[in-house]
Parts: structure tokens; C-alpha cells; sequence
């Protein structure tokens, strides 16, 4: 009866995540892609490259991890108040300071943002307050679309990032209840900094996989480049959304000790047809739609495979962290993070398709080191 229970209860969670973040990353990759067909391909890389900025900037000021606040607010730890003061200060320490870099007010505030938005979605998935978690993911993909599109057509391309960092400004709401719900102590972090300071490096590794090579490529090889690739990206988190986020529910399961494993093997199956049906199609979509970057569409078939082990990394190292064995976790990362770094560097002679290759090269590592370490731990 209880198996039974707990196997409804999965559906409607899954449900309830999915109908957020599925439909709401269905409008933002969709926005991205309707820019590409309305603007040049450089300008297109110049938007990712400072919103790479933005996001390397942000995870290095994350002190309290969204995978952090999840698990301690998913087994009512009242560290993750203290942790999202944290890493607020250290949001606008590190908000000036990429401001006095790149001169870009509008990079800054999506940095302070994306804070506030991490720190936010982490307690509610913590709470398993899946409901909310979709309203608010809802509200914020429909406002980067309008805000995103009514900045660009009044001030240009410049505008957009400004209007995706106003798309967050209701989270402040949540973020403030996190603020109010416990004390602030540092004493709350006793016998924590071990897990919180693994999280933390995850995190920064993470940053690193998902915006230093945005940083890289953009004056390595140039903003038309850096423009293919962005496309390229925005196909692959389209091809990977569904998968990806029905994930995100299996932390604060596994946390919890809740069974999910038949679950966790129906997303990684419907991952494999995803991404063999992308591989097979793409190249046929590509030039009637996106004429301009005619040359992401290789770089597109080899990043479709890339979802496979993408989606197997995330329901491995899940089971790691809900045990808090995170250490474990920087190593995949890193197994990933190394092989990307250097084939962009070593890729100036073949440009998307070496770029491309290197970062379905470190996912494919990432998610075999996670496999070998799930059988060596015994972790069923």
C-alpha cells in the first residue's frame, strides 16, 4: 500500500514540475530562437558572451547552493537562511565588481538575480512545494519573452539582457520568506561546512561547464562563432528540457530515502529517443529556419547526442548528493569541465565541430565516472 502510495505521489510531483518547467523552458528556447532568426549571428554571440559573465559571477558569489538549500530545506536544517544571507553579500560584492569590469549595468543586475533565483527555487524544491515552483518558473519564462522582446525593440539587441534580469524581480518574494523563515546564525553551519563547501565547488565547476566556454570562445574564435554555438546550446537545453526537469524531483527524493529507480529509468529511455531523433532530423530544420547560422548545424547533430549522458550524469550524481557523498560530484564534473576547456583550446583549426565534440567528450566521461562510482559504492 505504501509502494503504492509513494508511486502516485511520484506521478503528481513529476507532473507538477514538469508543467512549469516544460512549458516555460518550451517559451524561453523558442524566444532565443526567434532572435536568431531576427538578429546577425554576432550580435547573438555578444548577448551570450555577457550573459556568460553574468553567470560565472553569480555562481562564484553562490555560497548556498541551490542543491544545498535543497537538501537542507527538504530535511529542515535551518542553515539555509544563513546560507542565502551569505551568498546575497557576496552577490553584491561580486555584482560591483563585474560592473567595474565590463562597464555593463544590465550583466550586473542579472548576476544579483540569478542569486536570488537559485537561492528561491532550491528552498521551494526543498519543500517539495511543486505547485508553487511551477507558478513562479511560469511567471518568469513569460516575462523574459515580454520583457526580453519589448526592451529589444525599444533600445536593440542591448536591451535584451535587461529585460531577462527583470524577468526574476518576483522572486524577491520567496527570497525574503527564506530571510524571515529562521534566524540568521553562524552557529547553524556547525558541522555542515564539509557538505556546503563540496556544493559550493560543484557549483563553481558547474559554472564553469555552463559559461567560461561561452567566455573562451568569444574572443578565441570570434562572435560569429560564439554566435553558432549559442544556437547550438539553445537546441541542445530544448532537446534536453523534458528529461532534465522531471530530474530535478529525484534530489529531494533521494534525500529523503523515497524509491524512484523505475522512474529514473523511463527519463534516461525517453533521453536516447530524443536525442537519436534530433540526430537524424536536424539537418533538415536548420536551413529552412536559421539561414544565418547554416553553419550550427553539424555542431547541432553531435550536441544531440550529448543529451544521453547529460540526463545519466543528473540521475546518478542525484543519489550521490541525497546520501551527501558530493565529493564525489566534483570529481564527475571535473571530468567533464577538463575535456571541454581543452579541446576549445585546441580546436582554433576546426572550429564548431572541434568545440562540439569536446563537450559530448566530457558529458560522456562525466556520466561513465558516476556509473563506476554508483557500482564501487554499492548504491543501488
Amino acid at each position: 500500500m505504501n509502494s503504492r502510495r509513494n508511486k502516485l505521489e511520484n506521478i503528481k510531483e513529476i507532473l507538477s514540475v514538469s508543467s512549469g518547467d516544460i512549458i516555460g523552458g518550451a517559451i524561453v528556447s523558442f524566444f532565443w530562437l526567434y532572435l536568431a532568426s531576427v538578429i546577425d549571428v554576432d550580435e547573438y554571440g555578444k548577448i551570450s558572451y555577457f550573459m556568460g559573465i553574468a553567470g560565472l559571477g553569480y555562481i562564484i558569489a553562490l555560497i548556498g547552493t541551490r542543491n544545498t538549500i535543497t537538501v537542507y530545506s527538504a530535511k529542515n536544517f535551518s542553515a539555509y537562511s544563513t546560507l542565502a544571507a551569505l551568498s546575497i553579500i557576496f552577490g553584491i560584492i561580486s555584482t560591483i565588481t563585474v560592473f567595474f569590469l565590463v562597464n555593463k549595468f544590465d550583466s550586473s543586475l542579472l548576476l544579483s538575480m540569478y542569486v536570488i533565483n537559485e537561492i528561491s527555487l532550491g528552498y521551494i524544491i526543498g519543500k517539495r512545494l511543486f505547485k508553487i515552483y511551477s507558478i513562479y518558473v511560469l511567471i518568469q519564462k513569460s516575462l523574459t519573452v515580454v520583457f526580453g522582446l519589448v526592451f529589444y525593440y525599444i533600445i536593440g539587441p542591448d536591451g535584451i539582457i535587461l529585460g531577462i534580469s527583470l524577468s526574476y524581480v518576483h522572486f524577491g518574494i520567496i527570497f525574503y520568506k527564506i530571510l524571515k523563515t529562521n534566524k540568521i546564525s553562524k552557529s547553524q553551519l556547525d558541522g555542515k561546512y564539509g557538505f556546503i563547501m563540496n556544493n559550493y565547488f560543484i557549483n563553481i565547476i558547474g559554472g564553469v561547464k555552463s559559461n567560461l566556454d561561452k567566455i573562451i570562445i568569444a574572443p578565441l574564435f570570434g562572435l560569429t562563432i560564439m554566435g553558432n554555438y549559442a544556437l547550438i546550446l539553445q537546441f541542445y537545453a530544448l532537446l534536453a528540457l523534458v528529461p532534465m526537469t522531471v530530474s530535478k524531483i529525484f534530489l529531494p527524493q533521494d534525500a529523503q530515502g523515497i524509491p524512484n529507480d523505475k522512474s529514473k529509468y523511463l527519463i534516461f529511455l525517453i533521453a536516447v529517443v530524443i536525442s537519436i531523433t534530433s540526430f537524424t532530423i536536424s539537418p533538415y530544420l536548420i536551413p529552412i529556419f536559421f539561414k544565418n547560422f547554416i553553419h550550427a548545424t553539424d555542431g547541432i547533430r553531435i550536441l544531440s547526442l550529448g543529451v544521453i549522458p547529460t540526463v545519466a550524469s543528473m540521475l546518478l550524481s542525484s543519489r550521490l548528493l541525497g546520501l551527501e557523498k558530493s565529493k564525489y560530484v566534483i570529481i564527475g564534473y571535473l571530468f567533464f569541465v577538463i575535456p571541454l576547456i581543452l579541446g576549445i583550446i585546441l580546436s582554433r583549426n576546426y572550429g564548431i565541430i572541434g568545440i562540439t565534440m569536446s563537450y559530448v567528450a566530457g558529458l560522456s566521461l562525466s556520466a561513465i565516472y558516476y556509473a563506476i562510482v554508483t557500482k564501487s559504492l554499492k548504491i543501488k
